[in-house]
């Protein structure tokens, strides 16, 4: 009797943690979705960059992996996640805002898989974001 009680309290438990865990997941995914639309449209308007390939734009790729590196900083569940959300959100976000005639150019094919080159500096920094807070000395309450 006393094992099924146990065993019962920690399903009880691990359905808890699941369902806790899968609302931050998709809090992570949502905050880097809407971080990488950001930063797409914002630079685009900003500085004209109508496409991934056309040109490197110091710029850009300083927000886009100061935020990355940011998410790690900042979140505590699933930056790495959230950073990974940020760069796949911005070729949606490519293909909606500057093609308003929705025309794709010849070097889209290149353009995408540059982003997804990219995806991984962005994930590391995350994951380094995510270390370095680990280690980071905490101020004692007084």
């Amino acid at each position: 009797m006393e094992e099924t009680s146990r065993h019962q309290r920690f399903l009880e438990r691990r359905r808890t943690r699941l369902e806790r865990d899968g609302r931050r997941r998709l809090e992570a995914i949502a905050l880097g979705v809407a971080l990488g639309i950001a930063i797409w449209s914002g630079v685009q308007a900003t500085t004209g960059l109508d496409n991934f390939g056309n040109y490197v734009d110091p710029i850009y790729f300083a927000l886009f992996f100061a935020t990355a590196f940011g998410l790690g900083w900042l979140l505590e569940s699933f930056p790495v996640l959230a950073s990974f959300a940020m760069c796949v959100s911005q070729l949606p976000a490519y293909v909606v805002y500057p093609n308003t005639h929705w025309e794709l150019g010849n070097l889209f094919p290149i353009a995408a898989a540059m982003l997804f080159v990219l995806t991984l500096p962005a994930v590391l920094l995350a994951y380094a974001g995510t270390k370095l807070r680990a280690r980071w000395p905490r101020a004692k309450p007084k």
